[in-house]
């Protein structure tokens, strides 16, 4: 890859850290709940769809790049059923299954990726960490997999990611979250 293709690249990893996951950490430190868990998805999604080209993409990435706390917290056994149940009713309906439940809080931090009495139960602060632990997986394993790399360039090339305007910054006066080293 050219060094003006790996720069390219790096913009448009930059962009998504400087506004998407920037609001997306806003919402989470400032108690923003459901807002994380609807932006949350769509940037799943858009990682997704740029490093996989099949149709199983966002089980292919969830199982992959997000992070598992241990055999008995990981998205591997909910990839499908996040996709089925929340993704697309959130993204279509602002809805969800009614087998998810949504907590935040300290107190509430444990029971994230757990499932109880048939409830799944998704943490908005864990969440919005495990989304920008795979932003950030991926990003770091494109710089190593010239197979990979090209797939996310020609993804974001075709599909950019909204920029920051250069003259304010985040929006919102938010931090960016880097995942350079």
């Amino acid at each position: 890859m050219a060094d003006s293709d790996q720069a390219r690249l790096e913009r448009h990893f930059d962009n998504i850290a400087e506004t998407a996951l920037a609001d997306l950490r806003s919402l989470a430190l400032n108690g923003g709940g459901m807002g994380v868990f609807f932006l949350g998805t769509p940037i799943i999604d858009a990682l997704a769809r740029a490093s996989t080209r099949n149709a199983a993409y966002w089980r292919v990435f969830v199982t992959e790049f997000m992070p598992s706390i241990d055999s008995l917290h990981s998205y591997e056994p909910l990839a499908d059923v996040l996709y089925k149940e929340f993704r697309c009713p959130g993204a279509h309906n602002l809805s969800a299954s009614t087998r998810f439940r949504f907590t935040s809080g300290d107190a509430n931090r444990g029971r994230h990726l757990t499932e109880v009495d048939g409830f799944w139960y998704l943490h908005a602060g864990c969440f919005a960490e495990d989304v920008v632990a795979a932003f950030k997986a991926l990003r770091e394993r494109t710089r190593s997999d010239a197979d990979l790399r090209n797939k996310v360039l020609t993804w974001f090339d075709e599909h950019p990611p909204v920029a920051p305007e250069p003259s304010v910054g985040p929006i919102g006066g938010t931090e960016a979250i880097t995942a350079r080293p």
